[in-house]
């Protein structure tokens, strides 16, 4: 998305995109400025965008784990320790 130009307080600014905060130069000290804020908040956005998280739901109890992008299988923290204790009970032969 690129730097585009905007307008607050009737006053021309820049911002990021469509939804970006409109940076002024009358703020900012310069026209040079404002637009190197506006591209400063629009490479802030892109780098959140790749690390993104969610929520899965843990395939034993459906409960939600937060996960981080690319993940598209999840077994929760309580599940995993009743699975490993599970185990260790069947190898243990109790």
């Amino acid at each position: 998305m690129p730097v585009e130009r905007c307008q607050r307080n009737n006053e021309q600014g820049w911002r990021w995109g469509k939804e970006g905060y409109c940076y002024l130069p009358s703020e900012e000290g310069s026209e040079d400025a404002a637009k190197e804020a506006a591209q400063r908040q629009g490479r802030a956005i892109e780098s959140n965008r790749k690390s993104y998280h969610l929520y899965l739901p843990c395939q034993v109890c459906g409960h939600a784990v937060f996960v981080p992008l690319g993940v598209e299988s999840v077994i929760c923290s309580f599940c995993r320790a009743r699975q490993q204790e599970a185990d260790r009970a069947q190898e243990y032969g109790s």
